[in-house]
């Protein structure tokens, strides 16, 4: 049975605002982000596939300088926001784990399908 995790109310981040957090999983937590992109919540966890390096660069900073790729600190990895693909870099092909990200009554749910299989535990 999925479990849910709140994560931010809607509209709470603005476009291109990103923002770190933790995704609880029983007495565990994941670190992963949140990004806005067109009114959508993005939800990943913090971990290049390249190195297992967390990606931002300062807190809530994760990226690039045209606020339109996610940008892996350690490498320079570039990753589409809307599905974690890398496009440029050594891991290039390869994905960020997303973790998918529902609305519902106005707030935004990471929902983990199955709790016992999730990713970094």
């Amino acid at each position: 049975m999925p479990t849910t995790t709140p994560l931010c109310k809607d509209g709470e981040l603005q476009e291109n605002q990103c923002r770190e957090v933790e995704l609880l999983i029983g007495p565990d937590s994941l670190p992963a982000f949140l990004v806005c992109r067109h009114g959508r919540i993005h939800c990943y966890i913090n971990s290049c596939p390249h190195t297992g390096a967390t990606l931002n660069w300062n807190p809530d900073r994760f990226l690039d300088i045209s606020q339109t790729l996610i940008q892996c600190s350690l490498h320079g990895a570039l990753f589409r926001i809307e599905s974690g693909e890398c496009i440029f870099g050594p891991c290039a092909g390869q994905h960020l784990r997303k973790i998918p990200a529902v609305l519902r009554d106005s707030v935004w749910f990471a929902v983990l399908e199955n709790p016992d299989d999730s990713p970094g535990l």
